[in-house]
């Protein structure tokens, strides 16, 4: 005989489809994994149906189609999640026939409704389970996963079968047990899933602490380079970018002569073209292939990203109409691809290309956001070095001063900007037309600001090669984190692994958050950030420890967060402000220095002329003390004020 559900064992049934959820929706957050969706709504259909039958008074017969129709579409759902890997899903096309089917004769014949639906639910888990075991990775190369577990969710859909072929012959706590039994496969996706997306976020982490190391290396291998040929950086690069994606072959494409040409390829690369068979017999074949190519704006998908300077990511091969080919290929067997264009001095320079063949991990969109970082800095490398290799030719008698002074004109940021809500004006004027001096103002969203202030020691080549270091350095830990004292510690790993020890620099950096309100301080043996309220009356100064960059590689950097509200100004500044000497000998000094600064922002507060106003008067202010005397060092400021 079948029995009704007593309202504890519904309440049993509804607390268990309710964890399930919670537990497949923290799967798919923690997994990022968008194929989870079908399980989720498997199991928000029976927790609808659980609490349906726990909260509403209901006959025997409705409530058992109720708990047959709930596991039908359940299982519907778990069909339909084995779509993602498999090229076609006709088994669910087939499991919605026969369950429409079975409706259609309990609508037509209502006597026997409930003995036609009793069948539907383990029969659809024999259909599920058919679904699984034509899962292959030589289809979809995503399959590999569901492969391994495919043991356990094989067991666990026959469990459930026969499970909901016996609970309506069971009672009270057995058949609870029973019922709970057929949801197995969705318990069993879900803890077979996770164990592994834990260790593959484990191996993330230690990924990104790894790519700090590969983008160093590159730039140390850039900065041992000496030669003007551009292809001598490529090679490198395109290294660094398969090592920070974990991508296993890929190519630069660059314009040469007006036309652009493979110019680097690293592995078997398939291209996004037709590749003749004879070539794909030999690794140096595909790579002479390739280099011999034309590559156009109506190339399959290179083109696109040379015209449109956007990327492309595809992260399942198959699926791409012009690349399906070589993913069906036995030789090429593409399974992930993506596509990046190379900007350089704002326009398309060219693009990178990788692809993944033997890794089962697709491409996603982290794996694409991590290669558009990577590619960006390797394009700011290029336009440095570019720009270096030219001047370096052009004007090797004169190299020392004219060099210099393009390269440190190029990095130097506009002089007047307001950003994040902050006004800023700043000055760099080298003592030799080109100096160490050195900053920067990089935006970092709607409300925060980083400003940034070096003092190289040296003057000329050497010197502006180790503030391009720098400043490439410090743009690229800004996108990886807001924290001063670890963008001090990037740059110093850059700067003590690329250059000699004699070769130094103080930098201090302030990261200003509008929003909160405050300023993130850190210095590396700079001078403090002077402090102003906005009435112009100094309220102090801001000095964290810190040894410059270059001396010790392991050396650490401390921050400082100090209230910065609206209205506020800080004052970064460099040696020549203070060394500043008169024909008497006498220096400007620090006393002078906040004097003159007092006297700007103070009357500021009355007629608001703003940052560079206030700027302009210290240099008035130097000026007249020095009455004509030479300057002896380089003199840079930044002055910056909150916007109300």
């Amino acid at each position: 005989m079948v029995n009704n559900i007593t309202v504890s064992s519904a309440g049993v049934l509804f607390f268990f489809s309710l964890v399930l959820v919670a537990v497949l929706v923290h799967f798919a957050r923690l997994c990022n994994r968008d194929d989870a969706r079908p399980l989720i709504l498997a199991a928000l259909i029976l927790l609808v149906r659980d609490g349906i039958i726990w909260f509403v008074p209901l006959p025997l017969l409705v409530q058992r189609l109720a708990l047959s129709w709930g596991f039908a579409g359940a299982f519907l759902c778990f069909i339909a999640w084995t779509g993602f890997y498999r090229r076609s899903n006709r088994t669910l096309w087939t499991a919605i026939a026969l369950a429409l089917g079975i409706g259609a004769l309990c609508l037509l014949f209502p006597a026997g409704a409930y003995r036609r639906s009793f069948f539907l639910p383990p029969l659809l888990a024999g259909l599920a389970g058919i679904a699984l075991f034509r899962v292959d990775r030589y289809n979809l190369s995503s399959a590999r996963e569901v492969e391994e577990v495919r043991p356990h969710l094989g067991t666990a859909l026959a469990i459930s079968g026969l499970a909901l072929l016996l609970w309506p012959l069971a009672s009270g706590g057995a058949q609870v047990g029973l019922l709970l039994a057929g949801t197995l496969p969705l318990w069993s996706t879900g803890g077979a899933f996770i164990p592994g997306a834990i260790k593959a976020f484990q191996r993330e982490v230690r990924f990104q602490q790894q790519n700090t190391d590969y983008i160093f290396d590159f730039m140390s291998k850039v900065g041992d380079l000496r030669e003007k040929d551009t292809r001598l950086i490529l090679d490198p690069a395109l290294e660094t970018i398969l090592r920070a994606t974990r991508a296993d072959s890929g190519v630069v494409v660059t314009r040469l002569d007006g036309d652009f040409r493979v110019r680097a390829v690293h592995g078997f690369f398939p291209p996004p073209f037709p590749v003749p068979d004879i070539v794909k017999i030999k690794l140096q074949g595909l790579r002479n292939f390739l280099t011999q190519v034309p590559v156009s704006f109506v190339t399959p998908v290179w083109g696109d990203v040379l015209r449109t300077g956007e990327s492309v990511l595809v992260p399942e091969a198959a699926k791409h109409p012009d690349l399906a080919g070589h993913a069906r290929d036995r030789v090429l067997h593409l399974r992930s691809f993506m596509t990046l264009p190379l900007i350089v001095n704002g326009g398309v320079w060219g693009l990178v290309s990788i692809a993944r063949r033997d890794d089962p991990q697709l491409f996603n969109r982290a794996d694409l956001s991590r290669a558009r970082s990577m590619v960006n800095f390797v394009a700011l490398a290029m336009e440095n070095y570019t720009a270096y290799a030219k001047l370096l030719q052009a004007r090797r008698v004169e190299r020392d001063l004219e060099i210099a002074a393009t390269i440190q004109e190029s990095f130097l940021a506009p002089s007047d900007v307001r950003a994040a809500g902050v006004e800023i004006a700043a000055v760099c004027r080298p003592v030799r037309g080109v100096g160490g001096d050195y900053y920067d103002i990089v935006s970092l969203g709607a409300s925060r600001v980083a400003l940034i202030v070096s003092d190289v020691a040296g003057k000329g080549v050497p010197a502006a090669l180790v503030m391009m270091i720098v400043r490439t350095a410090a743009r690229l830990a800004l996108e990886e984190t807001a924290d001063a004292g670890e963008v001090l510690r990037m740059i110093n790993t850059a700067v003590s692994g690329s250059v000699g020890e004699d070769r130094f620099a103080t930098v201090g950096i302030v990261i200003v958050d509008t929003a909160r309100g405050e300023a993130a301080v850190a210095s590396a043996g700079h001078h403090p950030l002077l402090l102003l309220t906005p009435e112009g009356t100094v309220r102090g100064e801001c000095d964290v420890e810190g040894l410059p960059v270059g001396i010790e590689q392991t050396a650490s950097y401390p921050s400082r967060t100090v209230p910065f509200p609206a209205g506020s100004w800080g004052v970064l500044y460099t040696d020549g402000f203070l060394e500043a000497v008169n024909r008497q000998g006498h220096e400007f000094g620090l006393q002078r220095l906040v004097g003159a600064l007092q006297h700007g922002a103070g009357s500021s507060a009355e007629a608001s002329p703003g940052a560079r106003a206030v700027l302009d008067g210290v240099v008035s202010s130097v000026a007249a003390f020095a009455e004509g005397a030479a300057a002896q060092d380089d003199m840079t400021m930044v002055v910056f004020r909150g916007q109300g």
